[in-house]
């Protein structure tokens, strides 16, 4: 394996992890909002 792949496995596996953590944070937003919407749902059905 010659350095410049290598490097280039380095940068992608870097790009990768940035990526997994961007979609993670976004996930756990969006499973707030649909937790508030579901909460918001119940009260409508209580009332």
């Amino acid at each position: 394996m010659n350095r410049k792949s290598k490097q280039k496995s380095r940068k992608n596996k870097r790009y990768q992890r940035k990526l997994y953590k961007k979609t993670l944070s976004h996930l756990y937003k969006l499973k707030d909002e649909i937790v508030q919407e579901l909460k918001n749902m119940e009260i409508k059905v209580k009332l």
